[in-house]
Parts: C-alpha cells; sequence; structure tokens
C-alpha cells in the first residue's frame, strides 16, 4: 500500500508541473486551469484520513498474523540441571555385644531435562485465520472508501466548473444590464423612456447583481469543498 501511494505521488507532483504549463496557454476555462480529474482524486486518496486509518489497520493485522505464527515458540522450553550434595549414612552393626556406629559420606549428582511442546497452539490457527480475516476485510474497507473518494471528487469536480460557468454567464448579464441602465439612464433624461420602463431595467439590473453574487458564494464554496477533498490548493488566478 505505502509503495502505491508514493507511486501517486509522484504521478501527482508530475501532473502538477504539466498542469501549470497548461493553464499559462489556456484562458478563461477553468476546467482547462484546474488539476486533471484523475491526479485530483489520486491527491484525494493521498490526503484521505479514512484511507491512512484502513491503511495502519492492514499493516497492524499483518503484524500480528506474523506474530500468532510465531507465538507458540514461546511455550517451547528446555531445561537442565546438576545437583550434588553430601549425603551421611550411618551405619549401626554389632560385635560380640558391642554397638559400632559406621558414618559414610556420599557425593550424589543428577542431571535432567524436558522439552514441552504446546500441541495445541502449534495445531490451533484460529487466531491467525482471524487476523488474516481482518487484513481481508480492512482492504475491502479500503478499496470501498476509495470508489467512494474517486466519486465524490467527480462531482465536486463538475459542480465547481458547473459554478463557474454560471457565474461567467451571469457576469456577462450584469455587464449587459448594466450597459443597458447606462442608455436607460440617458433616455429617461431625455424623457425617451417612462418611469415604468426604467423601473423595470433598474430591477432587472438589480436581480442579475444579486444572482451574481449568490453565485460568487456557491463557486467559493464549491472550490473550498474540492481543495478540503483533495487535501491540496487549487489555484485558479494564474
Amino acid at each position: 500500500m505505502k509503495i502505491v501511494m508514493t507511486k501517486k505521488l509522484f504521478v501527482l507532483i508530475l501532473c502538477f508541473i504539466t498542469w501549470k504549463v497548461v493553464v499559462s496557454q489556456n484562458g478563461n476555462d477553468i476546467s482547462e486551469r484546474l488539476l486533471p480529474l484523475s491526479a485530483l482524486m489520486d491527491s484525494a486518496a493521498l490526503h484521505s484520513p479514512m484511507l491512512k486509518f484502513y491503511n495502519a489497520d492492514i499493516l497492524i493485522n499483518e503484524l500480528k498474523v506474523k506474530s500468532e505464527k510465531r507465538d507458540w515458540m514461546r511455550h517451547l522450553g528446555v531445561e537442565a540441571g546438576v545437583k550434588y550434595g553430601l549425603l551421611d549414612n550411618v551405619v549401626f552393626s554389632s560385635y560380640f555385644g558391642a554397638n559400632m556406629n559406621n558414618f559414610n559420606s556420599e557425593t550424589r549428582y543428577s542431571i535432567g531435562a524436558y522439552l514441552r511442546i504446546p500441541i495445541g497452539s502449534v495445531l490451533d490457527k484460529s487466531a491467525v485465520k482471524m487476523s488474516e480475516q481482518e487484513i481481508v476485510k480492512a482492504e475491502q474497507l479500503f478499496e470501498r472508501t476509495l470508489q467512494e473518494l474517486r466519486q465524490l471528487v467527480i462531482i465536486q469536480y463538475n459542480n465547481l466548473i458547473k459554478s463557474h460557468r454560471s457565474l461567467i454567464v451571469r457576469s456577462n448579464l450584469v455587464a449587459t444590464y448594466e450597459a443597458q441602465m447606462l442608455r436607460a439612464e440617458k433616455d429617461f433624461t431625455e424623457g425617451n423612456i417612462d418611469v415604468s420602463e426604467y423601473a423595470r431595467l433598474n430591477e432587472m439590473y438589480t436581480t442579475s447583481i444579486l444572482n451574481l453574487e449568490e453565485n460568487k458564494v456557491e463557486f467559493n464554496t464549491a472550490l473550498q469543498i474540492l481543495q478540503e477533498t483533495v487535501g491540496v490548493k487549487i489555484d485558479i488566478n494564474d
């Protein structure tokens, strides 16, 4: 998993360099000024806390499997020892009606050994199998989360493009109404249009400004959400 992440980081850096070149050659179309969608998805995967969590969980369970496979060796033991000491023997004997005591000293040595093999631990593989299944589970969660994350980036990417294009349209509409208002003010002063027509044009101009401001908020929100998901700052001002 770490090797894959490292390769993705390299590809992401390469895509970023290429993107900077493309941006300098294109106009105001934000789709041409954003990082490629694939690079944004890789960046989101690289910075995702949930994917990092699952990746760590996989590593922990892999270590558990290795530990469980070696666990039975802790119960395997060999012991040996030597013991020695003096033993006093008292021998009682009787000769011709007289008692005699005979004391003998001996040195005795002993050595022993044992070998304990945990047959149950050797044959029982349930702990290892459980840890292996935990790895499979974590890998599946990783892949599912990655898929959901990629889908989320696609949605946010397209929402940002849609919001930006709507922003351009509404900016042009405001410019159009602004030009009409300049002409309407002149015509109204000269008496060429009445008050109702002037009020109607002024209302349309005001509404277009309000819509533009609302669209700016939507665009900034879409941009910030995408940046939060992919984990990098998206500079669209170059």
